[in-house]
């Protein structure tokens, strides 16, 4: 065992080993993640009151977020696939725990699954956590049934609803005009298998 583990721990692991019914084995210090835990993006709010209408791109999402949220971005590329949502509740469970003196409750961090549309990936991921997924209303629908405030944002609805053609060209709406930013148009070069921005 590492030696982050105490005596102790090493002690109730001989107990379950020793007393475990026969059915049963007891695995040690089991690695729960291939690659470190990171998230795509955190979102905080800087004040607990104020005007989010200056937002330029999703402007549906701000309002929803009380003190902060967790996104996790799916592209065309690389949309929902199964563990998805459940790695999210998981990113959720860790950084609570990890950053518990920001939050005051658990409505305090919102855990928001962006992506182009919804799929039956998604609805599998849903029904295996028992959560449901609300009404879409502008590409924003909420999550319910999970520990933590969540919301899907469908980028392709998005894009119509709010008449932004940029967020739509992270989807499968073709985008006709030029990106608002330079860095946008042109994002920066990453080394490795995620060379496309919009695959992940």
């Amino acid at each position: 065992m590492s030696s982050e583990r105490t005596a102790w721990h090493v002690m109730f692991y001989a107990l379950l080993e020793e007393e475990r019914p026969r059915l049963f084995k007891v695995e040690p210090e089991v690695r729960l993640s291939k690659e470190p835990l990171v998230a795509d993006f955190i979102l905080i709010r800087r004040l607990a009151q104020g005007d989010v209408s200056d937002a330029g791109v999703l402007r549906g999402l701000w309002p929803h977020i009380r003190t902060l949220a967790l996104v996790e971005f799916k592209s065309v590329s690389r949309p929902v696939r199964q563990g998805d949502l459940t790695k999210l509740l998981g990113y959720g469970g860790q950084y609570a725990t990890l950053k518990r003196r920001r939050l005051k409750t658990k409505e305090d961090l919102a855990l928001v699954l962006v992506t182009a549309k919804p799929s039956s990936a998604l609805n599998n991921e849903l029904t295996f956590l028992g959560a449901t997924l609300g009404a879409s209303v502008g590409g924003y629908a909420p999550i319910s049934g999970l520990c933590f405030p969540a919301w899907a944002v469908f980028l392709d609805e998005v894009s119509t609803a709010e008449r932004d053609e940029l967020v739509g060209s992270f989807g499968h709406i073709e985008k006709k005009r030029p990106c608002r930013q330079a860095m946008v148009a042109q994002p920066p070069v990453v080394r490795g298998e995620d060379h496309d921005p919009r695959q992940h």
